[in-house]
């Protein structure tokens, strides 16, 4: 072999080592072309899968595009009635904003109304009230106009008639109830003890059904009958001197007013009667004022009453009077009613004794004497 053939060969030789260093290189990219071709390979095969998912997913939305067609389908047509509503709506706020009108008016106008109403009726309370007061000042002035007349009468009165009145009454009714059984007792005792049984009979004459009959033959028959119902007979003699006095709750009050203690027999009748003349005899001369009377107790009395009564709202101011029903005798709680013993006669209850005016009181001393 010739030098410049081993001259090639060795440059041959040369550029196989130098490309032995390509080939390796070559050989290592070879290598990660292998291996990016297999993960490639698994990526497109993950991709493919993916694919597949986001197929499944562009039909839903798909599905979901159609829904939202036919809702815009829908709202569109909702959305063409909108305006036709706000409309309405605006027709319907000016509406309202007219009724608000007529309703500040109609307040406005129903306020000027009540002021004047308030007004009438301060006006009308306050010409009430100036007649009210009118009226109590006349009623007042009325008032003390028949005070002054009826302390003028008064004056005009005998002082504490009333209770010599009462003393010549209780006077009187005792003497004629209980006085003449003091009297005569003693008599009536002797009386009776002279008359026998056959001093009663004698001369008396039966009368009736059996007058005509023949009763000698009646003598000791068992089966006689007189036509007459056996009875307990009449109670002979009269109230004895130590008999008990009962006496009626009014009269009893009659001596309280006087401050007297009424008789319990018929013993202390006498001595009741003289403390009776005593007393009136005491009122005739005692000044006027020196004690309360009678009537200024019953005044006094209902005064008391009229203001309690006035309290509880139980008065009647229209008149002086109380609503409340008084008995004609005049006697309440505490009894006799003096303020009312000129105006009625039969003040007092009606006993034996008393001296009737008229012809009433003498039928009712008649009854209860009976």
């Amino acid at each position: 072999m010739s030098l410049k053939d081993e001259k090639v060969l060795l440059k041959e030789i040369d550029q196989l080592k130098q490309s032995k260093k390509l080939v390796s290189h070559l050989a290592a990219n070879n290598d990660s072309i292998s291996s990016e071709r297999k993960s490639s390979q698994s990526i497109s095969e993950h991709l493919s899968a993916k694919n597949a998912e986001l197929d499944v997913l562009k039909k839903k939305i798909e599905e979901q595009k159609q829904i939202l067609d036919s809702l815009n389908e829908a709202n569109s047509e909702r959305r063409a009635v909108l305006p036709a509503l706000f409309k309405d709506k605006d027709a319907l706020r000016k509406e309202k904003q007219a009724k608000v009108e007529t309703i500040k008016a109609l307040r406005a106008e129903f306020r000027t109304l009540e002021n004047e109403f308030r007004a009438h009726q301060r006006e009308v309370r306050r010409v009430r009230n100036e007649a009210r007061k009118a009226e109590d000042e006349a009623r007042k002035a009325e008032l003390e106009k028949r005070q002054q007349e009826a302390e003028a009468e008064e004056l005009k009165r005998v002082p504490y008639e009333e209770e010599m009145e009462l003393c010549e009454y209780l006077s009187n009714y005792l003497e004629t109830t209980y006085g003449k059984h003091v009297n005569h007792d003693s008599q009536i005792n002797s009386d009776e003890a002279d008359i026998s049984l056959a001093g009663e009979f004698e001369g008396l004459v039966l009368s009736g059904k059996n007058a005509g009959r023949d009763h000698e033959d009646d003598y000791l028959s068992l089966n006689k009958t007189t036509g007459k119902k056996k009875g307990r007979g009449k109670k002979k003699g009269g109230l004895k001197i130590n008999e008990k006095i009962m006496l009626v709750p009014e009269t009893i009050e009659m001596f309280a007013l006087l401050e007297l203690e009424p008789p319990s027999t018929i013993n202390g009748v006498s001595d009741t009667v003289k403390k009776l003349q005593e007393k009136k005899t005491w009122f005739c001369t005692l000044p006027r004022g020196k004690v309360p009377s009678l009537r200024d107790k019953q005044r006094a009395d209902e005064a008391k009453q009229k203001t309690s009564r006035r309290d509880h709202g139980d008065f009647n101011e229209k008149s002086s009077a109380p609503t409340s029903k008084t008995s004609v005798r005049g006697i309440k709680v505490k009894g006799f009613n003096a303020a009312d013993l000129s105006a009625v006669d039969d003040a007092f209850p009606s006993l034996p004794g008393a001296n009737p005016k008229k012809d009433t009181g003498a039928a009712q001393q008649t009854k209860v004497s009976d």
